[in-house]
């Protein structure tokens, strides 16, 4: 079963002090990585989120939980 994804949250960090950010979040279990760069998106991953973009905005869309099953899928392998 696939559950709701809780939204990410961008934390800058001296290394140091806790971020106020953090203590904004509620209790829970949470997985923190460090991101050094942004990944660039390729010619054909920026076209397709244009068009899924374009698509939703037509009214076209799938249920939330069928676009995750597609995206783990996809992820896999």
């Amino acid at each position: 079963m696939i559950c709701d994804v809780p939204r990410d949250h961008l934390l800058d960090w001296n290394g140091s002090d806790i971020p106020e950010k953090l203590r904004e979040l509620p209790a829970g279990r949470y997985v923190i990585a460090a991101v050094d760069e942004t990944p660039t998106l390729t010619d054909d991953e920026e076209a397709g989120l244009e068009a899924a973009l374009q698509s939703v905005g037509q009214g076209r869309k799938a249920p939330h939980g069928q676009v995750l099953a597609r995206a783990w899928k996809l992820l896999k392998g």
